[in-house]
Parts: structure tokens; sequence; C-alpha cells
């Protein structure tokens, strides 16, 4: 497997060399740029896997840079890692769409956790049946994601405030809010926009087609389209969720 490569730029040279000591023992590949307009020129020239960003440099700083890569098509979809000694500045780059943060001062070992959780494919679950939980996470895992499972939606929020997921799976029996208001809550976790799955049961199924097709369509209405029902699915779990994250 190819080694990810990371673009780090700070003017600080002490920590370039920190970071890139750390990361090249652990078999990332490491690129360094010491001001934003360095490190646009080395994110077109070497298209990193992800990008480790000081906000305070001279010249053009992390603010700059980061407007000017997300318009880039190229680059727009690139998982940024703020460095900053502004702990306020945390929402504004998270309004903005930055993956991960860290503050100044840090360890090397907690820069390397967030690095490593950022390159896995997260996923959660919500389900109080462990039956249902169970075939959902290995169907999860059988595609490469790491999963959490939750029994609530209260314990999802919690979640998904603290970590951004990829992909939330729902057990309808488990879900008390109406369609538009679960997508609501949804857009308020850290990743504003995962692939959300509905896994719907014999004890959560309508009984007539025209039941299920309403159900289909309010939450079609509310943003979410995939919905597997046990007893109108046409292909095994596994398959339809490979189907729908990889």
């Amino acid at each position: 497997m190819a080694k990810k490569k990371i673009l780090i730029i700070d003017d600080e040279p002490n920590i370039i060399k920190m970071v890139e000591v750390r990361l090249k023992a652990n078999n990332y590949d490491v690129v360094a740029a010491s001001d934003g307009a360095e490190g646009l020129e080395k994110a077109k020239a070497e298209h990193p896997d992800l990008i480790i960003l000081d906000v305070m440099m001279p010249g053009v700083d992390g603010f700059q840079f980061f407007k000017t890569i997300r318009k880039d098509p190229a680059q727009a979809k690139t998982p940024i890692l703020m460095l900053t000694a502004r702990g306020a500045m945390k929402d504004t780059f998270e309004m903005l769409g930055a993956e991960e943060f860290i503050t100044k001062p840090f360890e090397s070992e907690d820069l390397l956790l967030k690095i490593n959780h950022m390159f896995k494919n997260s996923a959660l679950v919500l389900s109080n049946d462990s039956y249902v939980a169970d075939r959902v996470t290995n169907a999860l895992r059988d595609v490469g994601y790491e999963v959490t499972v939750v029994s609530d939606e209260e314990g999802l929020a919690e979640k998904g405030r603290e970590v951004k997921y990829r992909v939330i799976v729902a057990h309808l029996r488990c879900v008390a809010k109406q369609p538009a208001d679960f997508a609501m809550s949804i857009r308020m976790l850290r990743e504003r926009n995962p692939q959300v799955i509905i896994y719907s049961d014999a004890d959560t199924k309508p009984k007539d087609n025209s039941a299920l097709a309403a159900v289909k369509d309010a939450w079609a209405k509310a943003g979410v389209k995939h919905i597997f029902d046990v007893r109108t699915a046409d292909r095994p779990l596994p398959e339809f969720i490979k189907s729908v994250v990889s």
C-alpha cells in the first residue's frame, strides 16, 4: 500500500522538524512549507492526502491559504488539520469545513492520533438491538469502516459532536424524531453531510406497499435516500452497505 503523503505548513522550523520526524517514523511521506504561498505551490505539485496548516504565518496566512485551496477543484476536498495557538479560532474554521484541530503547544503523539483517525473511515450506528447492531457493524467493517455503536439519539448526538463520522446507520425503531427533524439533527454534528442509512426491520415496516412508499418519501424529502428494509430488500445487507458507502 502506498504511503500517505502529508503536507505541513508552518513558519516555525522546530515544529516542522518535530512533526516531520514523528510522521516519517510512522510510515508517512512528509512535505513541508514555511508559509501559505509556498504551501499552495507544494499542494498543487505534490497532491497531499492531508494538509497540516498553521493559522498565524507571515504573508499568506492559514486563513488565506484555506480559502484559496477550497476554491481549487483539484484540492477542495483535501482534509485539513488546523494548528493554532488560538482555540477561539476553531469555531471559525469548523464553519468553513476544516476536518480537525489541535491547539499549540501540542504533543506529537496527540497529533499522530488525530492524523491516524482522519485516515480511517468512521461510521456511527444507532441501535439498541444487539442483533441489528452486530449485522450492521460486520457489514461496515467488511468495507473497511471503524464502527461506534450508540443505543439512543442522545448518544448519537454526543458522539457525533466529538468525531466526524462519514456514515451513520440508524435503526428506525430507535429514531423518535420525524424524518425532517432527524435529518436536521444530523446536520448539527461535526460531519454535517454524512451518508445516512435507515435500517428498517419487521417491527417497524408498514404493513402495505403504499404505506412503505410514504415512509420512504418522507425520508427522501428529508434528504435520506438509503433505506434498507429487511422484508423488501433485493440483496443482502452487506451488498447494500457496500453499494452505498464504497
